[in-house]
C-alpha cells in the first residue's frame, strides 16, 4: 500500500470522529423536590437546562455545624420529560437523600445558547401581593403559638379542615405572597390527612419566610409524617425557625440539643436556645434553663438564677416549672432549694426555716405564688 493510499484510509477512519461534536460536561445546579422509597429522586432544574438519561448526578446534604457533604453514591438521570426529571442511584445507596438536598447534574448534552447573549429589558418589580389584615383564613386557622399570626389562635382539635382549606386556598389565589396563608392551609391539609399537600404548603410558607412554616417542616421530619423521620433535618428546621423568631421552635431546638437528638448532646447550645426563648417570656424555656444552671451543664452553676427562673416559670402558670417544684423538687440541688425558700420568704409568701426541705410550708408558699 502506497503512502497516499494509507493517508486516504486514515482520513476516512478519522472523519466520523472529526465531524462528531465534542461537548464537555456542564455542571447544572438542581434541588431535590421528591424522594421515593428506593432512593430515586425528582429534580428541580433551571428552566433552560438540558439533561439526558445517563447524565451523572452528585447529591449533597447539609450537616449542621459541618456544612454541605456529598453522598458517596452517584446517581444517574433515569427519566426526562417536559415536566419532570428523575435520577436513580447508580449502585447501593450509602446515604438516603432528602427533599431540600441540592444536586449537581453533569450534563453531556449541549446547552441551548444564542450567538449573542440576550439582554432583555428588565421588567419593573411587581409589588408583592401581601394581605395585612385578618382574613377568614386567619380566623379559621391561625396557630396558637405563631408570633406572626394576626388573629387569635385556633387549636388543632378545633380546626375545621375543609373550611380552612377553602378559605386559605382562596386567600392564596388573591394574595400568593402572604407567607402565613401557606402555613395555615398546611394545618388544614394536615388535619384532613393530606400529608403531601400539607408538606408542600409548609415548604411554600417557609420559602416565603414564615418561621411557623419552618417549625412545621421540623415537625414533619421529627415525626416522620410524609417524609422519612430525620432528626438532623428536624433540628435544622427548628433552628432556622428559631433564627426567624419562632419561640416554640427555640424550645424544641434547645430540648433536642439537651438530649442529643439530631446532634450530639450539647448543653451549651441547649442553654443558648432556652435563653433566647426565656428572653421572650417563655415559661417552659425558663424551667429548662433553670435545670441547666442548677446542675452547671453548659452554663455556670448558679442556684440563685435557677431558683428565680423556676419561680418565674411557676408564676407564668407553666406546667414544666410546676412539675419541677411540686413533683421533682428532690432533683434540685440543696442550694437551689434554699434559694427558692429565701426568695419566697423575701416576697412574704414563706415564714419557715431556710433548710432546703420542701415541706407543707414551702408548698403552701409556692401555691400562693402560683395564684398571685
Amino acid at each position: 500500500m502506497t503512502f497516499t493510499t494509507r493517508l486516504v484510509c486514515l482520513i476516512l477512519l478519522l472523519t466520523p470522529a472529526l465531524l462528531r461534536p465534542a461537548f464537555a460536561e456542564v455542571e447544572i445546579r438542581a434541588e431535590i423536590v421528591d424522594v421515593d422509597q428506593g432512593g430515586e429522586v425528582r429534580l428541580s432544574l433551571p428552566a433552560d437546562a438540558v439533561v439526558t438519561v445517563g447524565d451523572r448526578v452528585r447529591i449533597e446534604g447539609e450537616v449542621p455545624g459541618v456544612g454541605w457533604l456529598a453522598i458517596r453514591t452517584a446517581w444517574k438521570i433515569s427519566y426526562v420529560s417536559a415536566e419532570v426529571v428523575w435520577a436513580a442511584p447508580d449502585g447501593k445507596v450509602s446515604g438516603m437523600p432528602q427533599v431540600g438536598y441540592r444536586a449537581t447534574v453533569y450534563a453531556t448534552a449541549p446547552q441551548v445558547q444564542t450567538s449573542e447573549p440576550l439582554k432583555p429589558t428588565p421588567a419593573p418589580p411587581s409589588e408583592p401581593k401581601i394581605h395585612t389584615g385578618a382574613h377568614e383564613c386567619d380566623l379559621l386557622a391561625a396557630h396558637e403559638y405563631d408570633d406572626e399570626a394576626v388573629a387569635p389562635g385556633v387549636s388543632y382539635t378545633d380546626l375545621n379542615a375543609q373550611a380552612v382549606i377553602r378559605a386559605c386556598t382562596d386567600a392564596i389565589v388573591n394574595w400568593p405572597d402572604t407567607p402565613r396563608f401557606h402555613t395555615q392551609v398546611a394545618r388544614g391539609y394536615h388535619k384532613a390527612g393530606e400529608m403531601q399537600k400539607a408538606y408542600e404548603a409548609a415548604k411554600a410558607g417557609a420559602d416565603r419566610g414564615s418561621a411557623q412554616a419552618m417549625a412545621f417542616l421540623a415537625i414533619f421530619y421529627k415525626t416522620g409524617a410524609y417524609v422519612s423521620k430525620d432528626p438532623v433535618q428536624s433540628l435544622r428546621w427548628f433552628e432556622k425557625a428559631g433564627e426567624n423568631g419562632n419561640i416554640a421552635a427555640m424550645v424544641f431546638a434547645g430540648s433536642m440539643y439537651n438530649i442529643g437528638e439530631g446532634a450530639p448532646p450539647n448543653p451549651s447550645r441547649a442553654a443558648y436556645w432556652f435563653g433566647e426563648a426565656t428572653n421572650r417570656g417563655n415559661g417552659e424555656a425558663m424551667a429548662k434553663l433553670a435545670m441547666l444552671h442548677d446542675a452547671g451543664r453548659g452554663v455556670q452553676r448558679d442556684p440563685g438564677l435557677a431558683a428565680g427562673l423556676l419561680l418565674q416559670s411557676l408564676k407564668l402558670g407553666n406546667d414544666a416549672g410546676r412539675r419541677i417544684l411540686f413533683e421533682n423538687a428532690r432533683t434540685l440541688s440543696p442550694a437551689t432549694r434554699r434559694s427558692i425558700q429565701m426568695m419566697l420568704k423575701s416576697s412574704g409568701y414563706y415564714t419557715g426555716a431556710i433548710d432546703g426541705k420542701f415541706g407543707p410550708g414551702t408548698r403552701r408558699a409556692l401555691e400562693a405564688l402560683a395564684r398571685s
